[in-house]
């Protein structure tokens, strides 16, 4: 369950990265993405994404946001 997005979970930059969504006056969404460590733009920064869910779930599979480990579950915890 971790390493498949679900849009109802919630999610935090990864560890080096900032991740912001940008919402068009079209009600298309735009993802900016950038990386600390190698300070440089990374694949998807700027992309434009038919909707919020789409451009989080990119960010995820990517590996830009992660599961908010604050919001597991007493028994997730225990299996990690």
């Amino acid at each position: 369950m971790k390493n498949k997005f679900q849009p109802d979970i919630s999610t935090c930059s990864a560890i080096g990265h900032s991740v912001a969504y940008l919402m068009n006056k079209d009600s298309t969404v735009r993802l900016m993405v950038y990386h600390y460590t190698n300070k440089k733009t990374v694949d998807g920064d700027g992309e434009t994404f038919s909707s919020l869910d789409k451009a989080r779930k990119f960010a995820f599979e990517k590996g830009y946001i992660v599961r908010d480990s604050r919001a597991y579950t007493e028994e997730e915890k225990k299996t990690e």
